[in-house]
């Protein structure tokens, strides 16, 4: 697991500091599942309370937002998707629009 630090702690300013596991994500609570150095215990904490522990610079693990991006980007491949088919549909109408003005009803003229 990713390897943090509890920050900004309000309920248990105790563990402020502390180097911790990530376990897991919990849709649910929205929280992440933490093993605290030392603890056998997991603990659910709000993601604006981690930091990455080993990067020399603090990230934030805010994932509801990475989720929204990931969502958005799915959206828009769908959408993308949606409009190469119309494309396609539109160019193959207009070649069928162009041949039976050459040719009305199939007739050689």
């Amino acid at each position: 697991g990713t390897r943090v630090v509890l920050v900004k702690l309000q309920s248990h300013p105790h563990l402020e500091g502390r180097a911790a596991t990530i376990v897991s994500w919990d849709e649910a609570q929205g929280k992440w599942r933490v093993r605290i150095d030392g603890s056998s215990v997991d603990n659910f904490v709000l993601p604006g309370n981690l930091e990455l522990n080993a990067a020399p610079w603090k990230l934030s693990l805010e994932v509801p937002r990475a989720v929204e991006l990931a969502a958005t980007e799915k959206f828009l491949s769908e959408v993308v998707g949606h409009v190469k088919v119309l494309d396609r549909v539109m160019k193959e109408a207009a070649i069928e629009t162009y041949v039976f003005a050459e040719r009305p009803f199939g007739l050689k003229i």
